[in-house]
């Protein structure tokens, strides 16, 4: 049957941390730009634990190895202990395996990641496979903007579509709000869901998620630092059909500024449980307004090559004539075309500046020589 892979970043609200985590920093930390997006979650804190449930067949957890400052972990699948690991290696390692399981059986499974010393341990990402309809069928993802009509707003008035950072969103598009109780609705058809948005520190703390008749669950999308296209929720195993998710913002969520925004979903499906190719989403406006400039430039060149073409008929039948242009030197043989003595040159003086981008997820700070022991 059909396949896919769900990544998730270490700050997506879908993962829980218990214990003692805090964000990776550059500035502890000189290979924090080794990591995924530069991001990673760590904690030195003795039983610290990560856990996240999936749909599938088999799942994985990445994040470094290192020489010094690294210690033993335990993962538990389905409550069942698996062979103990460390995260200790003799060579600095990033995008490591830390755990992977073999095939299980399709269905739900939950996944603990423990730290078993007092040392360090971190979290780059994790994924899992997940798989829809049946054998020898293609699989189907449609991608929805949050612009597209499967998306509804309520109340319309207390959503704004000029998120903080609206750049870095899928198709440079998202919806925000801030009020208490304010929900927005996915409609569509599918096997399975996943729903995008950012995370930060002026996030919602607080936010439910409901899908079909399954219980709502809460989760936070407050973090450290800001970062966008963050896994908000995902679903799956829910059969043919039409299905609705609505995520609500709660209202311990929404103190003090706190907002939640919403980027974009993917829905996975197959033809045998009656899903289709969607064809094209909805667009934004920069790519209505590219389409436009388009459709111009392509009617300006016809109308130009038309002209050209009228002319040049003209011209054959001696309606007009072409007489060539004298140069300055041939008006005054004893002028000098140009003057040498207003030359100048510009940005000439070895004044060249040159700057560098910087990474949307960078962290701050310079990043201390130091190393791992240090932060």
């Amino acid at each position: 049957m059909p396949s896919y892979t769900v990544s998730v970043q270490d700050t997506s609200p879908f993962l829980t941390y218990t214990g003692s985590w805090r964000a990776g920093h550059s500035s502890d930390d000189p290979f924090a730009e080794r990591y995924s997006e530069s991001s990673f979650t760590v904690t030195s804190a003795l039983s610290s634990a990560l856990s996240f449930t999936f749909y599938g067949t088999g799942a994985a957890i990445f994040g470094s190895k290192r020489p010094q400052g690294h210690g033993r972990y335990q993962v538990t699948l389905d409550g069942a202990p698996q062979p103990e690991g460390t995260s200790v290696s003799a060579t600095n390692e990033f995008n490591a395996t830390l755990w992977q399981s073999a095939n299980v059986g399709k269905g739900w499974h939950t996944v603990v990641l423990t730290n078993r010393e007092g040392r360090f341990l971190d979290v780059d990402t994790v994924s899992w496979v997940g798989s829809v309809g049946t054998d020898d069928e293609p699989l189907i993802v449609n991608t929805m903007q949050d612009t597209h009509p499967a998306f509804t707003y309520t109340p319309t008035d207390a959503w704004s579509t000029s998120p903080f950072n609206v750049g870095q969103f899928a198709g440079a598009s998202g919806h925000w709000t801030s009020t208490p109780g304010a929900s927005v609705q996915v409609t569509f058809k599918g096997d399975a869901i996943a729903l995008y948005g950012p995370v930060g520190p002026q996030a919602a703390s607080s936010f439910s998620v409901a899908l079909a008749d399954r219980p709502a669950t809460n989760y936070s999308a407050q973090k450290e630092f800001f970062r966008a296209r963050q896994l908000l929720y995902y679903g799956a195993n829910l059969g043919a059909g039409e299905h609705t998710l609505t995520m609500n913002l709660d209202s311990a969520g929404a103190t003090a500024g706190q907002t939640l925004a919403v980027d974009y979903a993917e829905v996975y499906t197959a033809e045998s449980l009656g899903g289709s190719f969607a064809g094209e989403m909805s667009s934004s406006p920069n790519q209505t307004g590219l389409a436009i400039g388009l459709a111009l430039s392509a009617a300006l060149a016809f109308l130009s090559l038309a002209l050209l073409g009228v002319l040049f008929a003209m011209y054959k039948k001696g309606r007009i004539a072409f007489t060539p242009h004298k140069s300055r030197s041939e008006i005054d043989p004893d002028s000098s075309y140009l003057d040498h003595s207003q030359e100048r040159v510009v940005g000439g003086g070895g004044c060249t500046k040159t700057t560098r981008a910087t990474h949307p997820t960078s962290r701050s700070g310079t990043g201390s020589a130091s190393g791992r022991g240090s932060r």
